[in-house]
């Protein structure tokens, strides 16, 4: 029998679509004997004990049996999972997980290591790729959806590390924190696997993934500049949540990611919802920190409908201001490059959940500080239906990348898009739910503008200001 391998290749990436549209609609995979890693002894770790390892060293490894999904031959490849230092949306040292799957485990060692960001969602650990990875199911949502499509890059010769990079609170949309959790994962992987820093490595990200990759991208040459990063693909990017809820306010079909966005800045910042949220939003936020997101759970829902009457106008209380403005793409640094960014256009303003305006003008920022990058606008086609699109370019971007490729540089064709300019900040000091002292978002960016007078001190609450470097 004589196989066309393009035309084999296209259903199998049409299957993994439908796989994920599966799973975003409620169904799941048969479950397996897999403990949460609530319960699971592999996860746990001394905060204390801790402190002073360096980032990306790994605390422990072990071996496990990833499920092929189809995608691989035989029913199982074996793998490693590593858990590894970094350090939270805060700066304060933590440990999580990631996976490691070679191409072949009788083969030569590896020669393209790809870091690859799921979009879990997770706002519970049952979300977590070293998870769903083993087999394990999510309560809820997204949490295994695009497994499948990770596997396929181990199916085209890659080793592939995938980070829990959301931590091991589950701080779903906190940038910084899976940026660091996605550079230290892939230093764990290279200490595992004895590669050199220098070995190039790329990252592919969409939605929640994209969140992980385009923070780790801005972060490393200040956080991991030891790394050589070959190309960043990241698609359905969320890069200014404030214009998102803008956008998403009232959806039937995405309102569902306004309390699981509210819940991941909550716990990445440490702020106190009983301050802020009523009593139906402290209700609502209790329900989605039981599961992965649910696009299209509460449809109507406003995101002031969750807070008490004297926070419904949000943009006039500067705590809440100063964390949606900290977590705006384009503010921790600048990428090396070169990017591959996409989104869909299903309607006028987006892809039904992201601003395509804003992943233009995040583009257009990135080009005025000389980066290369290719921008794809998916034009009919919503936040879901653009992950074929998104996945059939990203794969052919990195198939360029790691042959030494130059790609086209389409600064020349991208307009500037919506302005990514922070809210303005309401008079009065920013402070947290109780005392006077400033918000840990405004603690954190002080420390980040002092670094270069102090790098090897420390911020407030043991917070480094230069983290070490394994």
């Amino acid at each position: 029998m004589i196989f066309n391998r393009g035309r084999l290749a296209r259903r199998i990436r049409l299957w993994a679509c439908c796989a994920i549209v599966a799973s975003w609609l409620g169904l799941a995979g048969p479950a397996l004997a897999v403990e949460k890693p609530s319960a699971d002894p592999f996860y746990s770790y001394d905060p204390a004990a801790i402190a002073g390892v360096p980032p990306g060293a790994v605390l422990r490894s072990r071996a496990i049996s990833v499920p092929t999904l189809g995608v691989l031959p035989g029913s199982v490849v074996p793998a490693t999972q590593a858990l590894y230092r970094t350090q939270n949306q805060l700066g304060q040292p933590t440990a999580t997980v990631a996976t490691i799957i070679p191409p072949s485990a009788a083969g030569p060692p590896p020669t393209k290591l790809l870091s690859y960001q799921t979009f879990y969602d997770g706002l519970d650990d049952s979300c977590r790729p070293s998870y769903t990875l083993q087999g394990g199911v999510p309560a809820t949502g997204s949490g295994n959806a695009d497994n499948n499509l990770l596997l396929g890059y181990v199916r085209d010769g890659y080793t592939v590390v995938s980070s829990d990079y959301e931590g091991p609170t589950d701080d779903y949309t906190a940038g910084r924190e899976s940026g660091y959790g996605t550079l230290d994962g892939i230093r764990a992987a290279e200490n595992k696997l004895g590669l050199p820093a220098t070995a190039p490595v790329g990252l592919v990200g969409y939605s929640g993934g994209a969140i992980a990759s385009d923070w780790a991208s801005e972060l490393e040459p200040s956080y991991a500049m030891e790394l050589n990063i070959a190309g960043v693909a990241e698609g359905g990017i969320p890069v200014d949540y404030a214009h998102m809820l803008a956008y998403i306010n009232g959806s039937s079909d995405w309102a569902g990611v306004i309390p699981a966005l509210i819940l991941g800045l909550v716990r990445a910042y440490g702020l106190d919802s009983a301050k802020y949220f009523n009593d139906t939003g402290q209700q609502v936020l209790d329900q989605v920190a039981k599961g992965c997101l649910v696009r299209n759970a509460y449809p109507g829902l406003h995101f002031e409908d969750l807070l008490r009457p004297e926070y419904r106008n949000w943009t006039q209380v500067p705590e809440l201001v100063d964390v949606f403005n900290d977590a705006i793409m384009a503010t921790a640094g600048t990428p090396r490059g070169p990017l591959f960014m996409a989104n869909g256009s299903s309607d006028a303003i987006g892809d039904g959940v992201i601003p395509a305006g804003d992943v233009t003008g995040l583009a257009h920022t990135y080009c005025a500080r000389g980066v290369s990058v290719q921008l794809h606008t998916y034009a009919g086609s919503d936040h879901v239906a653009s992950i074929a699109r998104f996945d059939s370019d990203a794969r052919q971007f990195m198939q360029q990348r790691y042959a030494a490729g130059t790609p086209a540089n389409e600064c020349a064709s991208i307009g500037p898009g919506n302005p990514l300019t922070p809210l303005p900040m309401p008079p009065g000091p920013v402070q947290p739910s109780t005392g006077s002292t400033p918000s840990p978002a405004a603690k954190h960016r002080k420390c980040r503008k002092q670094r270069h007078k102090a790098r090897k001190g420390k911020c407030h609450k043991h917070r480094r200001i230069g983290p070490a470097r394994s």
